[in-house]
């Protein structure tokens, strides 16, 4: 049984996919994983989508919470804005950062929330949503110490070149000296 709180999250709008964030070199930005298959150790990424707009209420007040396009020492990278009656945070990097912002000058509260829980993404039905229309299902998969995504993959109707064909996509992700 899970120890975090699940909370009551409707989505309002979608979002964009956007070719060149999700796609793109500063991809590894744009996605949250969740570990699908633990023999094979396949993990499907879920697209955080640009204008992506949720709501919730806590403490008895809604709050409206809308992902926007920042910058990062990582490259683009979502930004997160949280809403409630008149005030609104600042752009935040992080979800939790964004939304315990506007908690502690609304309710005076200092609670830390799960921001991935806050926006929904860890609903089924909003997960879901999510991945309908993407041109591509993106996944990844640890070969070792290295994180492998693949963003695409050609394929054609030629028997003659095993079908396959230009398209083929991937990015390489390795921590180099982490600390």
């Amino acid at each position: 049984m899970s120890k975090q709180k699940e909370y009551i999250v409707t989505l309002i709008f979608a979002g964009h996919i956007i070719q060149n964030l999700h796609y793109g070199p500063y991809c590894h930005n744009w996605w949250l994983s969740q570990q699908t298959d633990k023999t094979n150790n396949i993990i499907l990424l879920y697209p955080i989508r640009l204008n992506m707009k949720t709501l919730i209420t806590l403490h008895n007040f809604d709050f409206i919470i809308e992902i926007v396009e920042s910058v990062s020492e990582y490259g683009l990278a979502p930004g997160y804005l949280y809403k409630c009656k008149d005030i609104q945070s600042e752009i935040f990097l992080s979800p939790t950062n964004a939304i315990s912002s506007v908690c502690q000058k609304i309710v005076k509260t200092t609670t830390k929330f799960s921001g991935p829980a806050i926006m929904g993404f860890d609903n089924p039905m909003i997960s879901d949503i999510l991945i309908q229309d993407l041109p591509f299902q993106v996944y990844a998969f640890i070969l070792g110490k290295l994180r492998v995504w693949i963003l695409g993959i050609g394929k054609s109707n030629k028997p003659e070149w095993n079908y396959a064909r230009t398209g083929y996509k991937a990015a390489f992700i390795y921590m180099y000296q982490k600390q």
